[in-house]
C-alpha cells in the first residue's frame, strides 16, 4: 500500500511534525487550509509559521507535550486560533488531532497533526447562545 498517496490525497488537511515541532511535510488538503505551500513550510518552526496569539500557542504546545509523554493520540475539541496567512480573518476555530508516529521500540519519532476548520459549529454555538 502507498501511505505516501494515502497522506497526499486526503482531503482532511495534515501536516507532519517533528518531536521539536519542525514542519517535516503537509498534504495538498492543508497548503489549501491555511494558504501557503508546502515549500515555504517545510524545515521550519511551528510556532515560526503559526505563531497564534495569547494562549493559543500554549494550548498548542500543552497537546503536543502530552503526545509526546504517552505516545497517545491527544484531540483538542474546540481550538480559536489566529492564522497570520489568512489576512481577512482575525481568527478561524479549528477541531485538531496530533497522532504520534511510533518506531519499532514504541519511541514517537513525528506527530501527524490534523486540523479542521468548524466555523459553523461554532456560528451555530452563538446563535444558540444568544436565545
Amino acid at each position: 500500500m502507498d501511505y505516501q498517496q494515502a497522506f497526499e490525497r486526503s482531503p482532511a488537511p495534515s501536516l507532519l511534525l517533528s518531536c521539536d515541532l519542525q514542519i517535516i511535510t503537509c498534504n495538498a488538503a492543508f497548503e489549501q487550509a491555511v494558504g501557503l505551500l508546502r515549500d515555504v513550510l517545510i524545515g521550519r518552526p511551528l510556532f515560526e509559521m503559526f505563531p497564534g496569539r495569547g494562549h493559543q500557542q500554549q494550548v498548542l504546545l500543552q497537546s503536543f507535550q502530552q503526545v509526546l509523554s504517552s505516545a497517545a493520540a491527544h484531540q483538542i475539541p474546540l481550538l480559536e486560533y489566529h492564522l497570520s496567512t489568512h489576512a481577512s480573518l482575525s481568527h478561524e476555530y479549528w477541531t485538531t488531532t496530533h497522532t504520534p508516529l511510533l518506531d519499532d521500540t514504541g519511541a514517537v519519532t513525528a506527530i501527524l497533526c490534523q486540523p479542521l476548520t468548524i466555523p459553523e459549529l461554532v456560528l451555530l454555538r452563538e446563535q444558540l447562545a444568544q436565545t
